[in-house]
């Protein structure tokens, strides 16, 4: 078991410490909480995992469809780095771009709503409208 001292804040700002006990794999776990204990604390942090994306869709203004999309991919682990990449792909054509976008309101538009969204690829795909005509 990996131990780790970490710290609780109180909305008020208290705060306090404790040790945290976690396991370092799957094994570990079973042998520590048994394999009903080990469903259980994936079933638990998956659900508030998923709820996390869902409420974050909902507050972007995404479709059900598109949040039911966004939870069903949802990988366990996988690095953070695709939506980072995207965005980095994103900040690239804005500068690249700039003059462009600027000089077409209509695009200049579709790209603030994208952004409200924080629909990266679909900033990318408005963008790339920019290329057919250059």
């Amino acid at each position: 078991m990996k131990q780790e001292n970490l710290v609780v804040r109180s909305s008020d700002g208290e705060s306090w410490d404790y040790t945290s006990q976690m396991p370092e794999s799957v094994n570990e776990a079973v042998e520590t909480y048994g394999d009903d204990g080990t469903l259980f604390l994936i079933q638990s942090a998956l659900t508030v995992k998923q709820q996390g994306i869902a409420r974050a869709g909902f507050r972007k203004g995404l479709s059900k469809e598109d949040i039911d999309k966004s939870v069903a991919e949802y990988k366990p682990g996988q690095k953070r780095g695709g939506k980072a990449g995207v965005k980095d792909e994103v900040f690239k054509k804005l500068v690249e771009k700039s003059a462009e976008i600027a000089a077409n309101d209509e695009v200049a538009k579709e790209l603030r709503e994208a952004f409200k969204k924080a629909d990266w690829k679909g900033a990318l795909e408005i963008m790339a409208k920019l290329e057919g005509e250059g």
